[in-house]
């Protein structure tokens, strides 16, 4: 729990170690990853919007605080709620206590108030994809980048990986996949933002995806990073209501998703 300080829903409540365990026991069964991570992330995600959203129950003279995990249900279809107490004694006023579902944990209340809505941006085709510089190096030269980069284009070069021609590969699939307006909606940092596919040496796999941040003064996109199919599937996973949802190429199985999927840097 050393995100502690930077992540609201830590700051917010103790959550202590079985937690995520005891929510994916509860819903529906779906590929969670590598010690239940893409759980934690969409957990994480979705409490910041539904603190944003003023959606979060808290009553201390009650002693008792609740939220509406997302859009998870159990495998009846009930909702799934994140049920606190008083932590006495701790540094978070909250501690995680149990999950709950079906209506609200308190009898009366209207579950319609509590559910959350994702407000993500419309996706416009005709804004520009903009590079800085900074992030052009990261994504060629930053260590992590380039193992994959050079995984994804094994056996194309005889040499060395051609930064030049690799960049103009995935420039030119970026440019393709925003006319089909091929992206899907995430949520990273407290914000919305955008995954696009990229296939780069087949067009039936996807090798990389492109994050887009939307810059609504210049209109136009920005490039960060490149982020492996699993990465892009946490983040996105968090404001996708129901997997089946999810574009074909993001139908990954559990294997695929048995990383350990962490916070990307960024440059």
């Amino acid at each position: 729990m050393a995100l502690g300080r930077s992540v609201p829903l830590f700051n917010f409540a103790f959550h202590p170690s079985g937690t995520w365990d005891r929510v994916a026991e509860v819903a529906k069964d779906e590929p969670w990853g590598r010690n239940n991570k893409v759980l934690e992330l969409y957990l994480r995600a979705n409490f910041e919007i539904a603190k944003q959203q003023s959606k979060v129950f808290e009553n201390k003279d009650g002693k008792m605080a609740f939220w509406r995990a997302g859009y998870l249900v159990n495998e009846t279809s009930d909702p799934i709620w994140m049920v606190y107490h008083e932590n006495r004694g701790g540094e978070q006023y909250w501690r995680f206590k149990d999950v709950y579902t079906g209506d609200t944990p308190i009898e009366g209340l209207d579950p319609e108030k509590y559910l959350l809505d994702y407000k993500y941006p419309k996706f416009n085709r005709g804004w520009d994809i903009h590079f800085e510089q900074r992030n052009i190096e990261h994504i060629l030269l930053h260590a992590r980048n380039l193992e994959r980069l050079r995984d994804v284009f094994k056996g194309v070069f005889n040499c060395d990986l051609n930064s030049h021609l690799v960049f103009r590969a995935i420039y030119g699939e970026i440019q393709l996949k925003r006319k089909e307006e091929a992206v899907i909606p995430q949520y990273y940092r407290g914000d919305y933002h955008f995954i696009m596919p990229l296939y780069l040496l087949s067009g039936d796999k996807v090798d990389l995806t492109a994050t887009l941040s939307p810059d609504d003064v210049n209109r136009r996109y920005s490039i960060r990073t490149l982020l492996l199919p699993a990465f892009a599937y946490a983040y996105a996973r968090a404001v996708i209501k129901n997997r089946d949802q999810f574009a074909h190429w993001m139908q990954l199985p559990e294997d695929e998703l048995d990383i350990d999927v962490s916070v990307e840097d960024e440059p």
